[in-house]
């Protein structure tokens, strides 16, 4: 079954809504590379559907693994489905960043515990390690991502300890080797039933030139060596095939090349890639996971190899593999053991009697080997060994129940006095019995000694039954079918072998009975420490943890304290107040923002472990944001001890989700705890006993739940009563002469049972749910069912009339007239269909609040959208988008048309077309235009019958004509102030001798199209060569001069002449 979760699930134990309409849902899982889960989820009426969306979580099953969560990345809606594509959760943090990493001679795990130090933000729940311990250097110098350090090729962690990844929920193990030999053998005779081969010599390398860089002891500068190293099989191809590889731990050349030779012979690098991709049916008991190795055999393709599974295909919905891929590295079959007891038989059947004694001897080899691997490597899933554990609680628990119901039951019926000098003494002893007292202790520490002597069994020789029981009893099946053979000596040796497997496996078996199946070791201590919880340790305690009996002549009343469970929150916050706790153990007034707190006085045992956990979400504004959490143990006296301790990452400077787990070891000398933290707005504590961190959850006394069981017997009355701390009732039973009170939340009788009459309370029940019932009349004003189902439903004009139902279903329902109070329907048809008020796909029909007289059809949001019927008068709003927030006064942003046709747009409107406009536009501000987005440019528009545009370029204005071309105006100012002039001196120029130099001409000019004759005129050329400052060039290439840099030479020729003139005029 698959499960969807909220996006901020931390835990694999909740199980959230159930997929159960999902069609497909395949678990795809390469070694050291992607883990993912594709589901097709149908589009249906129960709408389930629509809670899927990107960023929620799927719990799916997995091989092995069991319960992994997937993070929902790509939804994709279909017309009849969606397709989703979830990845593991671990992919959360891939993308995360990690600074520079450099670890020298180290083993995996710590290079792992490098990189999550060197995370630029915290990891939260996930946890990485390793169990190789080969010592290899890993470094690396730029920021990088959790992903690139960790898988991203050889030059990562997992490629630089070549191990292979498991990825289990938030817990990442980079193992050695991550599967076994478990001595399957899969061949196309047999179990085979399908094949895909794929050969490949792309990436054959048959030369290596290696390298390895290193600072020798006591030098200063680094050191290189170089090797290279052919290929045995260099020769095999036509071709060579050279790579570069490094490996900076080898400090010699002899370590080099024996490194670099590994890579041929170990590796496989100089062979053809040789990839399989199989089906298989059922395995005869057999079981192949990843990173198993099995001997594959075909004899139709010539294949007898020994390959590792490094990808599968997992149907998560069927739960059973689809396809299993195994890995390209070349493998002969006659060289390693072929491994298992079942694929021995294959070949004691198919070989030469010469060959039978090695194959049975292999075969009985992988055994041993396998029988004791899974003897060290056990491993279940936790949750799997909490529930074993507290199994095996419950049965102590019930034999203890039991002891104490046999005293009851032994007590003396004899005379009333002898029973009330019993229950003088058991008052007398504060409510408890000294032989029950001293019979629990009994017990206790029976049972103490039985669960250490379980475990030391259990730590000793422990082994998986059901996984050892499945293996021997498919080879059982395997030797019988030898044993019928006609070969006399293979079965007389089978037969043998057999017997030893029996003597074996039934002592195995007897063992593990008595172990009871625990799996998690640390929960049989915490168990034996829940014993003493229930019933003390001493004589004193049971009265307190166990009953309390009051007997006399007419009232016999025992009371039972709920027992601790082992993972109770003993933080009662309704106890705590406001502060924090400073280092003399006083209490100093709280923040308003920090919100911190202490707790009670927390009793706890010496000696013992315990958990505090603190969760709580650290404002990102906060400048001193910590997830602060300290403690400080008391002693009996309830006087400081100690110092006072911080919690992990107390004083460290966070932000957004925080939860910090803190294993703590009570002093020998305490008696109580007490806890501070800052709470903020969201913050959670929970102190419990154990070393194994659980989910939050409430104090018993923050809650109404049961704390006490109470039975009084009476003459005539007996009652049980659970009540809370409080005295409140939870729940009761409680029978008199002729009357029974059941009271509870929730009452279930299960079983059948026979009732000679019923009678509801004032004549009815308020609920009644009948799973199913078969009833000769049933008389109901109202019915209210999910699903009628019947033949024939008959129902007078009365009933008709009266007709209720909240929701029915039905093939056909015709009725002449029928009132509905609310209808839902896929598809309605009418001839007419007439409503007043209701939803439509979201609009909303009716009246509103700007005029009730009117029907409207709005949005949800009515001041979004909207249109009257018509019925406005004639200069009332009729149609409208984004109104306002105002029915008297439209938004800045509104658009409306009234009834008489006027529209009115308050917002920007915008035409991609042509907009034609029969009448005048009027316009009381600019036409501005933009043609940017289309590599033009902005500007104004001003009117002209002639030209379309105008724009300054240089010292010109171009005005552009609508049909193409332009005219210009020159645009330099010119000046001759004096205010403006400086360094002003006679001109030395001779103004007689320029003029004198230009020549005159008649002609005729053609330009711009026009014609014109020229009586007298000079030539621009001309002016460029003697009044160079009067001379310019047009737009559009012709010469021409300005007259006014012309006049002061004209001045100057007219004075000099004049001068001359009346030099003349002197000389006569």
């Amino acid at each position: 079954m698959l499960y969807l979760l909220n996006k901020d699930v931390r835990t694999v134990r909740w199980n959230g809504e159930p997929l159960h309409e999902a069609t497909s849902a395949i678990v795809k899982e390469t070694m050291n590379g992607d883990f993912t889960l594709n589901v097709k989820y149908p589009i249906s009426d129960s709408g389930i559907y629509q809670l899927i969306q990107e960023d929620m979580l799927i719990k799916a099953p997995t091989p092995v693994l069991g319960a992994q969560l997937f993070r929902i990345k790509k939804p994709v809606e279909h017309n009849d489905h969606l397709e989703i594509t979830a990845y593991h959760i671990s992919d959360d943090v891939m993308q995360r960043s990690i600074t520079p990493v450099s670890v020298t001679s180290q083993s995996c795990g710590m290079a792992l515990s490098r990189m999550v130090q060197n995370t630029k933000t915290t990891l939260g729940d996930f946890s990485f390690n390793s169990d190789i311990q080969d010592r290899r250097t890993f470094n690396t110098t730029e920021t990088e991502t959790l992903y690139s350090v960790l898988l991203d090729g050889k030059h990562s962690i997992v490629g630089t300890w070549e191990g292979e990844l498991v990825r289990d929920n938030f817990a990442l193990t980079v193992k050695k080797s991550r599967g076994e030999n478990r001595g399957v053998v899969i061949t196309t005779h047999k179990n085979l039933k399908d094949y895909q081969r794929t050969k490949n010599s792309q990436n054959v390398v048959t030369r290596i030139h290696a390298k390895s860089t290193f600072k020798p002891e006591g030098a200063e500068k680094e050191t290189t060596i170089r090797v290279t190293i052919d290929s045995p099989l260099i020769n095999s191809y036509p071709y060579i095939n050279e790579k570069e590889y490094e490996n900076n731990n080898a400090k010699t050349v002899e370590e080099l090349q024996k490194w670099a030779q590994a890579k041929f012979s170990n590796e496989g690098i100089d062979k053809v890639s040789d990839a399989i991709k199989i089906e298989a049916y059922k395995l005869d008991g057999q079981v192949v996971h990843m990173g198993d190795t099995v001997n594959l055999k075909s004899w139709k393709h010539n294949v007898d190899a020994f390959k590792k599974a490094i990808a599968y295909e997992f149907d998560a919905l069927k739960e059973e593999y689809i396809s299993l891929t195994f890995d390209d590295k070349a493998g002969i079959g006659g060289s390693r053991v072929s491994g298992g007891l079942s694929s021995a038989a294959d070949a004691i059947l198919g070989v030469t009697e010469s060959a039978q004694e090695i194959a049975l001897e292999k075969a009985l080899q992988n055994i041993d080997l396998d029988f004791d691997h899974k003897a060290r490597l056990l491993r279940q899933e936790i949750s799997d060994g909490i529930e074993l554990a507290r199994a095996r609680a419950e049965e102590v628990k019930q034999e203890l129940s039991d002891t104490i119901d046999q005293r009851f039951s032994s007590f003396d019926n004899g005379p009333l006095q002898e029973a009330k000098r019993r229950a003088d003494e058991a008052l007398k002893n504060a409510g408890a019995g000294s032989l029950l007292a001293q019979e629990a202790k009994r017990i206790s520490e029976q049972a103490t000694a039985d669960i250490t002597k379980l475990k030391n069994e259990v730590v000793d020789g422990y082994v998986g039954k059901n996984t050892y029981q499945e293996g021997i009893r498919g080879i059982e099946r395997r030797i019988e079918e030898v044993k019928t053979s006609t070969n006399g000596q293979i079965a007389t040796q089978i037969a043998e072998y057999k017997q030893s497997v029996d003597g074996r496996f039934t002592s195995l078996s007897s063992q593990l009975d008595s172990k009871a199946n625990l799996i998690d070791f640390q929960r049989v201590k915490e168990t034996n420490l829940l014993y003493e919880r229930i019933i003390g340790r001493s004589e004193s305690d049971i009265a307190e943890k166990v009953s309390r009996i009051a007997l006399t002549n007419q009232l016999f009343q025992v009371e039972i304290s709920k027992t601790v469970d082992i993972h109770e929150n003993l933080y009662i916050s309704s106890k705590s107040e406001k502060g924090f706790l400073t280092f003399e153990g006083g209490i100093v007034g709280a923040d308003h923002r920090k919100k911190e707190i202490v707790s009670d006085l927390i009793a706890v045992t010496p000696k013992t472990n315990m958990i505090f956990q603190h969760w709580v979400t650290v404002p990102s504004n906060e400048p001193d944001g910590k997830a602060w959490f300290v403690w400080q143990f008391f002693d009996e006296y309830k006087k400081k001890i100690y110092e006072r301790f911080s919690g992990e990452n107390a004083y460290k400077i966070v932000s957004g989700k925080q939860h910090n787990v803190n294993l703590v070891t009570v002093p020998e000398k305490a008696r109580f705890v007490k806890i501070s933290a800052r709470m903020y707005d969201d913050g959670l504590i929970k102190v419990e006993r154990g070393t194994i961190a659980s989910n939050y959850t409430q104090a018993p006394n923050d809650t109404l739940e049961a704390v006490r069981t109470v039975q009084t017997q009476l003459a005539g009355s007996w009652a049980v009563q659970n009540l809370t701390s409080a005295g409140s009732i939870v729940s009761q039973i409680n029978a008199t002469n002729n009357q029974i009170l059941i009271e509870a939340e929730k009452i279930r009788l299960k079983g059948k049972t026979l009732l000679d009459e019923l009678t509801a309370i004032d004549g009815y029940f308020k609920r009644l749910f009948v799973g199913e019932g078969n009833f000769a009349k049933l008389n109901a004003e109202i019915i209210g069912s999910k699903t009628i189902t019947a033949d024939k439903l008959i129902m007078d004009q009365a009933m008709a009339r009266m007709f209720v139902s909240s929701d029915i279903f039905t093939d056909t329902l015709a009725a002449k007239e029928a009132f509905i109070n609310k209808l839902r329907s896929v598809v309605v048809s009418a001839t007419l269909l007439e409503g007043y008020k209701g939803k439509i796909g979201g609009f909303q029909i009716g009246t509103h609040d700007k005029d009730p007289s009117v029907y409207w059809i709005t949005g949800q949001n009515q001041f979004a959208v909207g249109m009257s019927n018509g019925s406005t008068q004639w200069g009332q709003t009729a149609l409208w988008v984004n109104w306002g927030s105002d029915w008297g006064t439209p938004g800045n942003l509104a658009w409306f048309v009234k009834r008489s046709g006027e529209m009115y747009c308050y917002n920007k409107a915008r035409f991609w077309n042509t907009p034609v406009i029969n009448g005048d536009l009027r316009v009381t501000g600019d036409i501005y235009y933009n043609n940017k987005s289309s590599g033009g440019d902005s500007g104004y528009w001003i009117s002209s019958p002639k030209y379309s545009r105008i724009e300054p370029s240089g010292n010109y204005l171009y005005l552009y004509w609508a049909g193409g071309g332009y005219d210009w105006i020159p645009m330099n100012k010119e000046i001759s102030d004096r205010r403006y002039k400086s360094n002003i001196q006679d001109s030395q120029v001779s103004g007689l001798d320029v003029i004198e130099k230009f020549k005159t001409y008649s002609y005729r000019k053609e330009y711009d199209g026009k014609i014109e004759d020229i009586a007298c005129g000079i030539m621009a050329q001309d002016v460029q060569k003697y009044v160079p400052e009067a001379f310019f060039e047009n737009p559009d290439g012709a010469y021409s001069y300005r007259t006014f840099e012309f006049v002061p030479y004209l001045i100057k020729a007219i004075q000099e002449l004049n001068q001359k003139i009346e030099k003349i005029g002197e000389n006569r």
